[in-house]
C-alpha cells in the first residue's frame, strides 16, 4: 500500500490529529508535515528576515490568537544546544514538545481491524507513533556521520525547516584599514613601527625640551608634520577607495528562499550560514554555497571563475548527488533535511572535503554522499547560461574562499631599503660617537678654559650647566644629538615612496612598449617597494608552458599502437570544420582508409555503441603493418598514393551528404563488403590489418573524447561549438578530434555524448579520477550503451607506462618509446593513452572502497589516490598524442638579450627531457647542445653527488680552456629530488652558477620553489664568505665592522626573478626576490601573487634593461644626494663647535633650518629622481644589454665616498669662508652669528643646487624650473620670514632685520660668490678627470649618443645643402647606384 493511500485511510478515520508542537493547535492530516516521513519530525517552518533574524510564517500552522512574537521566538530555544568543538560554531535545532495527553499524538481505533496492522506500521514509519518521536530530527543524521568526519576540524551545518546554525561570522567584508576614529592612532602607530620615523618622532619630542635643545621646537615639529601629512594623505586616499568598494560589495542584492518557495531580496551582508539562496543567471555568487538544485535541463550549472583565478572558461557544477531525493524546485531545496559535514574554512580554491548525510525516502537507513568542489559554488564566481541555482550557505564573509585568498603576498623589501637600514645604523653609530666625544670635550673645555671666561658665568650652576660631570655630559650629549639630527634626511623616505610609486604606476604601467598593440592589456606593477631590484637581477627562473610558449595548443601528430600519423607541419586547425571526413583523409590517408575499412565491414556502429574494441583487440600488440618493421615510406609520411585521391573523393561526397561506400547504411550491399580478409591493397596492407587499425583508431579517439573535463558552449549561428576547460591540452585534443570527425558532443550530469564519424553514443559516467600532479594522469570510468564498463586514462609516459599490463608486448613498448622520442625532439608535448575493460563485479567492489574514500573528511586526497592506483593497473596501451605549443613572439631574441646582459636563465618545465632541450635550443637558451652538461643520476643520492662532482670538474676544465664560453646544463626532476635538501645541494648551486643557461625537466611544482630557495642560500653564503663583490672584504672577519660590511654587501647583492603564468608557479614567484606573472590562459593566480605582470615574455627585457636600469640609477643617486646634502648641513654645525666652546650652539635658527629639507631642497631632488636618465634615448639601453650587470652597485664604499667625503669638503668651504670673513671694519659688516648663519644657509642652498645640476644628465624644462625657483626663492623667503615675526610681535633676534642687513652688505655677495666658485671648481675638476681618464659605461654611452647625434645633424645639413642635388643627379645617372664620392670614409663606427 502506498503512502498516499495510507494517508487517505488515516484521513477517513481521523480527520484531525493534535499538533506535535505545544500550543500550536490542530493540524490537518493532509498537512505537509505528514507528506513525508522525515518532515513529520520537524517543527513548523520559519523564514529569514532582514539582518538574519528568524520569523515564523503565519501560514505554517494554526496558532492561538493570544500567542505573542516572544512566545514564538521562545520555541527556538527549547531544549539544550549541542555544543560543538572549539573554534566551530554551534548548530542547534528546534526540539518539538508534545502536549496531547502523554505527549504524543494519538490515533483513534481504525474501523477496519483487518488493515489496522498495516496502518499502524504506516503510522510508525511516518513517525507518528507514541514514544517514537526523537527530540532532535537531526540526531539520527548526526549519528550517521562517521566518527573520523567529526572532531575539532569539522564544520557541521544542518539543513531543513527549523534548522538553526548559530555563531558563524557574518557575510560582511571589510578590506579598509581605518575608520574616522582609528585613522589617526592606527596611522601613527604604523609609522612609529618604522625605525626611521621612530627616530624622527624622538627628535621632535626632544626639541621641546628647552634645556637641551639648540633649536626652536617648531622647526623639527613642522618638518615631521609635513612628512606625516604627505604619508597620511596617501593612506587616506587609498583607504577611501577600499571603503567605497566594501560598501558596494556588502550592499549587493542576494535572494533568500522562503519555506513556501517564494524569494526575498536581502543584502549580501545579511546572508549567513544555513540560508538557502537563489542565484540567477549572470549574478555573482554572494557566499560559498553547496549546490542543491539547478533549473538547467541537465540539472547542472556553469560558473565563470574569472574573479577567483582569472580563468575565463566556464566550469560545470552539479547539485549534491542524493540520488532519487534530489530537490526538483526551490521549495524542495528549502525543505531538504540533512547535515553537511565539511572541512573548516581554508583558502584552497580547487578542493573541498565534505559529505552530506540524509535519510533517503526509500528506507530508514541514513545515507551519506561525498561533497567535492564540483558541488560548491564559490563566492565571487558568476553563474552563466544556467537559469538559476539554489544552494545552502557554507562559508560567509572572511571565511569564504575568495576572501581567504585575498591576503597580500609575502612582503618583499627592496635592496635599497635593506641598504638604508644598514647605512642608517652606521650613521647613528657615527652620530652617537661624535655626540659623546663633543659632550666630553665640552666638559673638558669648561674645566680648562670656561671658568676663566668670567663673562660666561659658568661657575654659576643652573639648568643646563650642572656641576656634576656625568649629568653635564648626559645633558650635552642630548644637545648634540639634536644638533646633529640632520645627518639623517627626514625627507628621503617620503621622496623614495613617491619616486617608487611614480616609477611603477606611471612609467611601467603606461609604457606603450609593454603592451600588445594600443588596445592591449597594460603591464601591472603591484609592488613598488622592490622596483629597484629590477636593475640588479642575476637569475631568471622561468616556467615554459604559457610563459615562453603561447599556450595555444594544436594537435600535430599521434601514434596508435606504435604507428605514428600526421606531420609536424600539417595545420589541422586551418581545415574546414564542416568536412571532417575530408580532413581525416588530408591529415593521414592511412587513418581514413582504416576507418573506411571498419565501416565497410559493417562493424562501426556496434563498436561505437560498445565504447570501443573488445578486450582481445585492446590487448593485441601489433598487426602485419608492424611485423615487418617500419611501414612503407609513403605510409610513414601520411600518404597512400594509390588510393588517397579516391578516399578524398569518397569523403568529399560523404561530407556533402551524398551516399558513398563510407556510409554505414550502404556498406552491406556495397561491392567488396565480403572481400577476402586476406586480400591486400596496392601497398601490401591487408583488409584485416586495416580493420584492426580502424578499431584501434576508434579506441584512441573514444579515449580522448571521454577522458577530459571540458564543457561545450554553443557557438554563434553557423559556427562550430566552443570547448572550454582549464586545460589547453584537452581543448586542443578534443578540437582536433572534432575536425577529424571524432566529436565530443556534450555532457550532462551523469553522461557524455560523443559522435564518431556520424554515429552518436551516450556513455554513463560512473567515476572521474581527476588529474593531480602526484599521479600525473587523469582517468574516467564509463558504462557504454551496451553496458560494458571501461576505464580510460591519459597522462605522462612516466605515469602510465609503468601501469600497463604485465604482459604488454616489448616491441609495442619499444615503438612507443621511439614515438615519444621522435615527437619530443620535434618539440611536441606528449601524452600517453591507455584503457581497460572492467567487469561489473570488479567495478562494484572497487567503487565501494572509492566511495568510502571520497566521503571521508580526513586524508581524502591520499585515500582517493590509493583507490585510483588500485584500478589504474593492467592498462592496455592505446597510443600517444603530440601537441605543438608554439613559442611566443620574440622569445628567442628576449632570452638571447638576457643572456647577453649577464643574466643566468633557468627554464623549468614538466616536459620530457628531449622536448625541454629542443625548446631550449629553439629559444636560444642552449647554444651548444653537443657540449650540454646532463645531470641524470636518479639511482641514489651518492650517484647524484658523484655526477655533480664530475660535472664541476668538467666545467672547470672547460672554463680554463675556453674562458669566453659559458657552460649549459640540463637536470631532470628525479635527479633533483636526490639533490635538494642534501649535502649535494651546494654542488648543484655552484655548478648552476657557472652556467649561462639551465634546463630543468620533469620538475614538480614544489621543486620550482625549492630551486629558488637553493640558489638564494647559495648567494647568501657567497656574500657572507666575502667571495663575491669588491665591497665585501675578508678583513676583520670577526669584528662588528666586518659584519656590517658583509651585511651591507648582502643587501645590494644580485637579485633573483621568477616568471610564470599558472597556479603551479605561485610558490616559485613568491619565493623569488621579484615575482613576475604572465597574463596568459591558465588563470590569474600567478598574476595576483606577482609583483609585476604583463602579457608577453619578451616584455621582460624592457622591464629589466630599461625600467630596472632607470630605477637603480635614479634611486642610487637619490639616496647618495639626500645624504650628501644633509651631511653637508650637519657638518657645518660640527665645524662651528670648535669656535663656541663646544657648547652645542647652532649658527641657524630652528625654523629656517626646518625648511631646508622640507622645502628648499625637496623639489629639485624629486624632479631629478623622477626624470633623470643615464642616456638620452632609452632604446640605447636595449641596444647594449651587456652593460646591464656591469653597473656599479650602490655599496658602502661609494655611499660614504660620495655622501660623506664630498659633503665634508663642501661643508668646510661653506663654513670657513664666511666665518673667516667676519669683520667689523666694513661699512655694513656681517658681524653677528645669525647674520653669518643666513649667509651660510643661502650658500648651502646654492651649493647643493649646483651639485644636483652637475650630476644630472638629462635636463627637462620642469627640472630647470624647479631648480631655479628652489634657489632664488630663498632670498624673498628670508625677508618675508623676518617681516612675519615683526608683524606678529614675536621679537626674535635671529629673524627680524637680519636678512635685510646682510643683503645690503657687499661682503655678503662677495663671500657667496667665493663659496660657489670654490665648491663648483672642485666638483667640476673631479668630474672632468673621471670623464677623461676613468669613464664608466654610462659616460661612454653618453659619448656614443652625442657622436651619433652629431652625425645625424651633419647628415641633415648635407641633405639640405645645394650639393645634395648634384649628388642625387649623379645617382640617377648611375641608375641609382652609389658613388664613392658620397661615402664619408672618416665617419666613426657606431659600435
Amino acid at each position: 500500500m502506498t503512502d498516499e493511500s495510507l494517508k487517505q485511510q488515516i484521513r477517513q478515520q481521523h480527520a484531525v490529529i493534535e499538533s506535535p508542537f505545544s500550543g500550536s493547535g490542530p493540524i490537518p492530516v493532509d498537512s505537509p508535515h505528514l507528506s513525508n516521513p522525515v518532515s513529520s519530525l520537524e517543527p513548523s517552518p520559519r523564514e529569514y528576515g532582514a539582518g538574519g533574524t528568524y520569523f515564523y510564517r503565519s501560514t505554517s500552522c494554526s496558532t492561538p490568537a493570544g500567542e505573542t512574537f516572544a512566545d514564538r521566538q521562545g520555541l527556538a530555544t527549547q531544549g539544550p544546544s549541542q555544543q560543538q568543538p572549539k573554534r566551530h560554531r554551534r548548530t542547534k535545532s528546534l526540539e518539538p514538545t508534545f502536549s496531547s495527553g502523554g505527549g504524543t499524538p494519538r490515533l483513534g481505533r481504525f474501523s477496519n481491524p483487518s488493515r489496522s496492522g498495516s496502518i499502524q506500521a504506516a503510522v510508525k514509519r511516518l513517525g507518528l507513533h507514541r514514544g517514537s518521536q526523537p527530540s532532535d530530527p537531526w540526531a539520527a543524521l548526526d549519528a550517521g556521520s562517521p566518527d573520523d568526519a567529526g572532531g575539532q576540524d569539522t564544520r557541521r551545518i544542518r539543513l531543513g525547516p527549523g534548522a538553526v546554525n548559530e555563531g558563524y561570522v557574518g557575510n560582511s567584508i571589510r578590506t579598509a584599514k581605518y575608520n574616522i576614529i582609528t585613522f589617526v592612532p592606527y596611522f601613527l602607530w604604523t609609522m612609529i613601527k618604522r625605525v626611521a620615523y621612530l627616530y624622527f618622532f624622538f627628535q621632535a619630542a626632544l626639541a621641546w625640551w628647552s634645556t637641551v635643545s639648540p633649536f626652536s621646537p617648531f622647526g623639527p615639529t613642522i618638518a615631521l608634520l609635513f612628512v606625516l601629512l604627505v604619508a597620511a594623505v596617501k593612506a587616506a586616499i587609498e583607504d577611501k577607495k577600499r571603503h567605497r568598494e566594501d560598501r558596494i560589495t556588502n550592499n549587493s542584492i542576494a535572494h533568500v528562499v522562503n519555506p513556501d518557495g517564494s524569494v526575498k531580496d536581502i543584502k549580501w551582508h545579511e546572508v549567513h550560514v544555513g540560508m538557502v539562496l537563489e542565484v540567477r543567471n549572470n549574478e555573482n555568487i554572494p557566499a560559498d554555497l553547496l549546490c542543491l538544485h539547478c533549473t538547467h535541463t541537465d540539472n547542472v550549472c556553469f560558473i565563470k571563475t574569472v574573479n577567483l583565478d582569472g580563468e575565463s572558461n566556464l566550469k560545470i557544477r552539479r547539485p549534491v548527488d542524493i540520488k532519487g531525493d534530489m530537490p526538483k524546485n526551490a521549495v524542495e531545496a528549502k525543505k531538504l533535511l540533512g547535515v553537511l559535514s565539511c572541512e573548516t574554512p581554508n583558502p584552497d580554491l580547487h578542493n573541498f572535503v565534505g559529505n552530506f548525510t540524509y535519510r533517503p525516502s526509500s528506507g530508514d537507513e541514513v545515507a551519506k554522499v561525498p561533497v567535492t568542489i564540483n558541488e560548491i559554488l564559490l563566492r565571487g564566481c558568476t553563474l552563466k547560461n544556467s537559469g538559476c541555482a539554489h544552494g545552502v550557505v557554507v562559508y560567509t564573509g572572511p571565511e569564504s574562499r575568495i576572501q581567504m585568498n585575498a591576503a597580500e603576498p609575502p612582503r618583499k623589501v627592496g635592496a635599497f631599503d635593506r641598504f638604508l637600514n644598514v647605512q642608517i645604523t652606521l650613521v647613528l653609530v657615527f652620530q652617537i660617537s661624535i655626540c659623546l666625544a663633543f659632550a666630553i670635550a665640552s666638559w673638558v673645555w669648561r674645566q680648562n678654559q670656561g671658568y676663566d671666561n668670567w663673562y660666561l658665568a659658568l661657575n654659576v650652576y643652573t639648568s643646563g650647566n650642572y656641576k656634576n660631570a656625568v649629568v653635564y655630559i648626559i645633558i650635552l650629549f642630548i644637545t648634540f644629538w639634536i644638533l646633529f639630527s640632520y645627518l639623517v634626511p627626514i625627507s628621503l623616505f617620503v621622496t623614495i615612496e613617491i619616486v617608487k610609486f611614480v616609477l611603477c604606476s606611471v612609467f611601467i604601467v603606461f609604457d606603450p612598449h609593454m603592451r600588445e598593440g594600443p588596445d592591449g592589456e597594460p603591464a601591472r606593477a603591484r609592488n613598488s617597494d622592490i622596483v629597484e631590484d629590477l636593475g640588479i637581477v642575476e637569475y631568471v627562473f622561468s616556467d615554459k608552458t604559457g610563459t615562453l610558449t603561447s599556450n595555444e595548443m594544436q594537435l600535430r601528430m599521434l601514434a596508435v599502437k606504435g604507428c605514428s600519423f600526421g606531420r609536424p607541419d600539417f595545420r589541422l586547425e586551418d581545415m574546414a570544420s564542416d568536412k571532417p571526413s575530408s580532413n581525416l583523409a588530408e591529415y593521414d590517408g592511412r587513418l581514413a582508409a582504416a576507418v573506411h575499412a571498419v565501416q565497410h565491414a559493417g562493424l562501426w556502429k556496434g563498436l561505437v555503441e560498445s565504447g570501443g574494441s573488445s578486450a582481445d583487440i585492446l590487448a593485441q600488440a601489433e598487426s602485419s603493418m608492424h611485423q615487418s618493421g617500419e611501414p612503407p615510406a609513403a605510409l610513414e609520411n601520411g600518404n597512400a598514393p594509390d588510393h588517397e585521391e579516391g578516399l578524398r573523393a569518397r569523403y568529399a561526397l560523404q561530407d556533402s551528404g551524398q551516399p558513398s561506400n563510407g556510409d554505414l547504411e550502404a556498406t552491406a550491399s556495397a561491392p567488396g563488403h565480403d572481400r577476402d580478409p586476406g586480400s591486400r591493397d596496392a601497398n601490401g596492407i591487408s583488409a584485416e590489418d586495416q580493420r584492426l587499425l580502424g578499431q584501434q583508431t576508434l579506441d584512441f579517439w573514444t579515449n580522448l573524447c571521454l577522458c577530459h573535463t571540458l564543457i561545450v558552449e554553443e557557438g554563434e549561428k553557423g559556427e562550430p561549438p566552443i570547448y572550454q576547460g582549464p586545460s589547453p591540452d584537452e581543448v586542443a585534443l578534443v578540437e582536433g578530434g572534432r575536425l577529424l570527425g571524432f566529436e565530443f558532443v556534450g555532457r550532462d550530469r551523469a553522461s557524455l555524448t560523443v559522435r564518431m564519424q556520424g554515429h552518436e553514443s551516450v556513455h554513463q559516467v560512473l567515476n572521474v579520477l581527476d588529474f593531480t600532479s602526484d599521479r600525473a594522469c587523469m582517468s574516467i570510468i564509463v558504462r557504454s550503451p551496451d553496458g560494458v564498463i571501461r576505464l580510460h586514462s591519459k597522462g605522462s609516459d612516466a605515469a602510465l607506462l609503468p601501469r600497463l599490463a604485465p604482459g604488454t608486448d616489448a616491441a609495442l613498448l619499444s615503438r612507443t618509446q621511439k614515438n615519444l622520442h621522435d615527437f619530443s625532439v620535434k618539440g611536441l608535448r606528449t601524452l600517453v593513452l591507455a584503457s581497460r575493460i572492467l567487469g561489473s563485479e570488479e567495478w562494484a567492489h572497487w567503487n565501494k572502497g572509492y566511495q568510502e574514500a571520497a566521503a571521508s573528511l580526513e586524508g581524502r586526497e591520499a585515500r582517493i589516490a590509493a583507490e585510483a592506483r588500485k584500478v589504474e593497473t593492467n592498462l592496455q596501451l592505446i597510443g600517444v598524442t603530440a601537441i605543438e605549443d608554439k613559442l611566443q613572439d620574440g622569445v628567442p631574441e628576449a632570452i638571447q638579450t638576457l643572456v647577453t646582459a649577464g643574466i643566468k636563465v633557468w627554464m623549468i618545465t614538466g616536459d620530457k627531457q628531449e622536448t625541454a632541450i629542443n625548446i631550449a635550443i629553439a629559444c636560444k637558451l642552449v647554444h651548444h647542445p653537443d657540449s650540454l652538461i646532463v645531470i641524470n643520476a636518479a639511482d641514489s643520492n651518492e650517484a647524484a653527488r658523484a655526477r655533480l662532482e664530475e660535472a664541476l670538474q668538467h666545467c672547470s676544465e672547460r672554463h680554463a680552456a675556453q674562458a669566453d664560453t659559458a657552460a649549459e646544463m640540463v637536470v631532470d626532476g628525479r635527479t633533483l629530488s636526490r639533490i635538494l635538501g642534501t649535502d649535494a645541494e651546494p654542488l648543484l648551486a655552484e655548478l648552476a652558477n657557472r652556467c649561462s643557461g639551465v634546463v630543468v625537466c620533469r620538475a614538480s611544482p614544489s621543486q620550482k620553489a625549492a630551486i629558488v630557495h637553493m640558489m638564494k642560500r647559495f648567494q647568501t653564503a657567497q656574500a657572507s664568505s666575502g667571495s663575491k663583490g669588491g665591497a665585501v672584504r675578508a678583513a676583520l672577519p670577526t669584528s662588528w665592522l666586518g659584519w656590517m660590511r658583509r651585511r651591507a654587501a648582502a643587501t645590494v647583492s644580485r637579485r633573483m626573478l621568477a616568471i610564470g603564468d599558472g597556479a603551479n608557479d605561485v610558490a616559485m614567484i613568491q619565493a623569488a626576490d621579484i615575482g613576475v606573472g604572465v597574463m596568459g590562459k591558465e588563470g590569474r593566480q600567478a598574476v595576483n601573487n606577482a609583483d609585476f605582470a604583463f602579457s608577453q615574455f619578451r616584455f621582460l627585457t624592457r622591464l629589466l634593461l630599461v625600467h630596472g636600469t632607470l630605477a637603480d640609477y635614479r634611486l642610487q643617486r637619490l639616496i647618495k644626494y639626500s645624504f650628501y646634502k644633509n651631511i653637508t648641513f650637519a657638518f657645518m654645525f660640527f665645524f662651528y663647535q670648535a669656535f663656541n666652546g663646544v657648547s652645542g650652539q647652532a649658527w641657524l635658527d630652528g625654523v629656517t633650518a626646518a625648511f631646508y629639507n622640507a622645502f628648499f631642497t625637496a623639489g629639485p631632488v624629486l624632479c631629478f629622481a623622477l626624470f633623470d636618465r643615464p642616456v638620452r634615448h632609452l632604446s640605447t639601453l636595449m641596444e647594449y644589454p651587456q652593460l646591464y650587470n656591469r653597473k656599479r652597485p650602490l655599496t658602502s664604499r661609494t655611499f660614504w665616498k660620495t655622501g660623506v667625503l664630498t659633503a665634508i669638503t663642501h661643508a668646510a668651504v661653506l663654513f670657513f669662508v664666511p666665518y673667516l670673513s667676519l669683520t667689523t671694519n666694513a661699512e655694513k659688516p656681517i658681524d653677528s652669528v645669525y647674520g653669518m648663519g643666513k649667509l651660510m644657509f643661502i650658500g648651502i642652498i646654492g651649493v647643493v643646487s649646483w651639485e644636483i645640476a652637475l650630476i644630472s644628465r638629462y635636463w627637462t624644462w620642469l627640472f630647470v624650473l624647479v631648480w631655479f625657483l628652489s634657489y632664488f626663492v630663498t632670498f624673498p623667503f628670508l625677508l618675508a620670514l623676518g617681516a612675519l615675526f615683526e608683524r606678529i610681535g614675536y621679537y626674535d633676534t635671529s629673524q627680524i632685520g637680519v636678512a635685510l642687513r646682510i643683503f645690503s652688505s657687499p661682503g655678503f655677495w662677495m663671500e657667496l660668490i667665493a663659496v660657489y666658485i670654490i665648491t663648483f671648481s672642485l666638483r667640476y675638476m673631479e668630474r672632468a678627470v673621471r670623464w677623461l681618464f676613468f669613464p664608466n659605461d654610462d659616460m661612454i654611452l653618453a659619448e656614443v649618443e652625442a657622436a651619433a647625434a652629431a652625425r645625424s645633424a651633419a647628415s641633415a645639413r648635407r641633405r639640405k645643402s645645394p650639393d645634395s642635388l648634384e649628388v642625387g643627379a649623379r645617382r640617377r645617372a648611375n641608375n641609382g647606384k652609389s658613388d664613392d664620392s658620397d661615402i664619408d670614409h672618416n665617419a666613426t663606427c657606431m659600435a
